[in-house]
């Protein structure tokens, strides 16, 4: 079982989350609910905590997936979208 923790009063929504669930109907509900408490997270750093085996890394890699498809990571994937330059970092990390 997974959970993400930011605090509840900056929360906010971002469209795009059903979208990205979509695509990845393999995660489980935990990993769900992480994934829509970080789009709904207005938090610049949210924690993910699960036990060994949990599908962290699975569910990073589809949080990381849903926030490229709406211009990426942070300022500078966001101006290398813009630019169309690669990202900088390889698709293993988040």
């Amino acid at each position: 079982m997974l959970s993400a923790w930011a605090s509840a009063a900056t929360r906010c929504c971002w469209r795009g989350e059903n979208d990205t669930l979509e695509r990845h109907p393999e995660l489980d509900r935990s990993q769900q609910e992480a994934v829509r408490d970080v789009f709904a997270s207005r938090e610049k750093i949210v924690g993910i905590d699960g036990i060994a085996g949990a599908g962290k890394t699975t569910t990073l890699a589809v949080i990381r997936e849903g926030a490229q498809a709406r211009g990426g990571l942070g300022p500078m994937e966001q101006v290398e979208h813009l630019m169309g330059v690669g990202a900088r970092h390889d698709a293993g990390a988040f």
